[in-house]
């Protein structure tokens, strides 16, 4: 059962027509052996622009009406989903590899990835054919889901409609449209890091059962019985996510003593003051306490998950800051949690660091640096007071994967927006690409990992191909010291410095300080403009 299964057709056209236009746009062509133009091109759009807060153009076209190269290289995804309906036919195998090889047949232009999804009883004794096929149009990146063995408890109902099949060639019913958008919405955001990156939390019936305030720390309901289970296993989940990296806060209507009193006394409360990054505990409304803690935590507002049990909260925070993603915790919501995030990939846990697990920790160290800088008034002062230490190490396999993490969270102090694997990092590394990975560490503690950067010199001239820098070291003119260190690390003299630049919406300001610190260092500056490459 998915979180979908619960709206109707006409719900979703409604809220559809709601949506607001957002600034980007991804097109999208859905191949099949069977229709899906309606109603399957109305959900896909309607799943997909509510999860990702992006324009979505959508075709779904059968195989037969694909017939250039353009048709597919237009488009920013391709996507292929083959259903064979005679289930009990040998040669469904053979069919969907006829499927495929037609494909390849009419179209040329598919370079980058492919999400393929089957509906065929012989998929899987056929994968590796398949491969093979995919393999010989030089497509490596393909990644398969096998639809009938993730559902075959629906088979025939639920997410199929043979009525609908017979009278129109679309053999699933909105129920099974809306796992399909689902499994396409999963795909988009691990191929293109479309994570989240914090979690805000109301606390009152989310966090544990019932108002703090009316029934005081002991008359609200958290345990390991039923009722209390329910909010005692959320918040397992939820200490679950902190220590891939997910960032908490907090942000209730509540008296912040009575809050904290809770977190810090109750037995059964997982989730601790050194848990969480920020809160905003007082009686102020939800969207300026959402900003505040985006101002606090150098984020933006897409970053953000937002989860509350008032749907008045979660319409205001929908209407005024549209970009941050809202969770209703109702009563579906509150026995599903596990399965919403798993369908719906908020956040990236594919993998897992030492840094991820002391994420939150770090944030709270911040707090504490923040508020040491409140009692100097003096910037300089309060700089040589946190006694900075910078140090640079070269790529390894202990640093690398944090360094793929830190491209995909980094978007102010980012050059290119370009984003690297682990096997491009090693391949560049090994090609003599000099790949540095700086950590940072003060009298309070460790930052861990802050930067990265990705140069080649050419004579006396460098080339900054990378910068990458987090915002947790943003503000402590550490960019100046990175730059020294590139110098320095140069066999000669460097004069000029050549920089790639890709323009956004978020780095401009970042690329400016860049500049502007080579060039007071008597140091001239070229800039390479790049463009985004369409897939």
């Amino acid at each position: 059962m998915t979180v979908y299964n619960n709206i109707s057709l006409f719900e979703m056209m409604k809220e559809n027509r709601q949506i607001k236009s957002f600034e980007k746009t991804m097109s999208i062509l859905v191949v099949s052996n069977i229709n899906l133009k309606s109603p399957g091109e109305s959900i896909i759009k309607y799943v997909l622009e509510k999860e990702l807060k992006t324009n979505i153009n959508i075709e779904c076209r059968k195989s037969y009406e694909i017939s250039c190269q353009r048709c597919m290289s237009e488009h920013d995804e391709i996507i292929l989903l083959y259903f064979e309906s005679e289930v009990e036919d040998e040669s469904s195998g053979q069919k969907e590899m006829a499927f495929v090889q037609e494909i390849f047949l009419k179209s040329f232009g598919i370079s980058d990835g492919i999400l393929y999804i089957s509906d065929a009883v012989g998929h899987r004794a056929i994968e590796k054919r398949l491969d093979e096929v995919f393999n010989s149009h030089g497509l490596h990146l393909v990644e398969y889901y096998d639809f009938y063995l993730a559902n075959r408890k629906n088979y025939n109902y639920g997410y199929y409609d043979m009525r609908k099949f017979v009278s129109c060639d679309c053999a699933y019913s909105v129920a099974g449209l809306f796992s399909i958008s689902t499994v396409i919405l999963r795909y988009l955001k691990i191929k293109h890091h479309l994570y989240k990156k914090c979690l805000i939390l109301d606390c009152d019936n989310v966090l544990w059962g019932g108002t703090l305030e009316e029934r005081g720390v002991d008359g609200i309901s958290l345990d390991i019985a039923y009722p209390g289970n329910i909010y005692y296993k959320f918040q397992h989940f939820i200490k679950y996510l902190s220590k891939k990296g997910v960032i908490l806060a907090l942000c209730s209507k509540n008296d912040e003593e009575d809050v904290l009193n809770m977190i810090n006394s109750h037995p059964f409360m997982l989730i601790r003051e050194t848990n969480v990054a920020t809160y905003r505990i007082n009686w102020k409304n939800k969207v300026e306490n959402i900003l505040d803690i985006s101002n606090e935590l150098s984020m933006d507002l897409n970053d953000f998950v937002f989860i509350d049990d008032s749907p008045e909260e979660i319409g205001q925070v929908n209407m005024l800051l549209p970009s941050v993603h809202t969770i209703l915790f109702d009563h579906f919501f509150k026995y599903h949690f596990v399965e919403q995030f798993q369908v719906f990939a908020y956040f990236d846990l594919n993998y897992n660091t030492e840094e991820d697990a002391s994420r939150n920790e770090m944030y709270h160290i911040e707090k504490l640096r923040k508020q040491s800088l409140k009692k100097i008034v003096d910037e300089k002062e309060y700089i040589r007071f946190l006694q900075l230490k910078l140090t640079g190490e070269s790529l390894n396999e202990f640093n690398r994967e944090r360094m793929v993490q830190l491209q995909t969270r980094t978007h102010r102090a980012n050059l290119s927006s370009r984003i690297y694997s682990h096997k491009q990092l090693e391949e560049m590394y090994q090609s003599g690409t000099k790949i540095t990975c700086y950590k940072l560490q003060d009298r309070y503690g460790e930052y861990g990992y802050i930067a990265l950067t990705v140069i080649e010199e050419k004579g006396r001239d460098l080339y900054i191909k990378d910068f990458y820098l987090s915002c947790r070291a943003l503000g402590k003119n550490i960019e100046k010291e990175i730059i020294e260190h590139m110098i320095l690390s140069c066999n000669q003299e460097i004069t000029q410095v050549s920089i790639d630049y890709m323009e956004t919406n978020k780095n401009l300001d970042f690329f400016h300080l860049l500049i502007k610190i080579l060039r007071d260092m008597g140091i001239n500056v070229h800039t390479n403009r790049i463009v985004k490459q369409i897939n």
